[in-house]
C-alpha cells in the first residue's frame, strides 16, 4: 500500500476528529501521523506550515489547528 499525501492524511484525520472549520487537536492526530503513516515530525511541521500560507489551515494555538472550509477560503 502507498502512503497518503501528507497534506491530504493531515487533513483527512483533522476533518474526522472534528466538522471543517472546528478545532482539531494536534495531539489527536499527531501519532497516527507519525508511528502508523510514518511520517517524519519536521516533514509534518513543514507541511502545516505550507497549508497555512496556502489559507488551508488557520494554527490557533495550544497546539490547534482548524481546517478552513473549501467554500472559506481564498483563492
Amino acid at each position: 500500500m502507498t502512503k497518503p499525501d501528507l497534506r491530504t492524511a493531515i487533513i483527512d484525520l483533522a476533518n474526522a476528529q472534528a466538522e471543517p472549520g472546528q478545532p482539531v487537536n494536534l495531539y489527536s492526530i499527531g501519532p497516527t501521523l507519525i508511528l502508523e503513516m510514518g511520517f517524519p515530525e519536521g516533514d509534518i511541521v513543514n507541511a502545516l506550515d505550507a497549508m497555512k500560507s496556502a489559507g488551508v489551515i488557520d494554527l490557533i494555538g495550544d497546539n490547534r489547528i482548524v481546517v478552513i472550509p473549501a467554500a472559506s477560503r481564498k483563492s
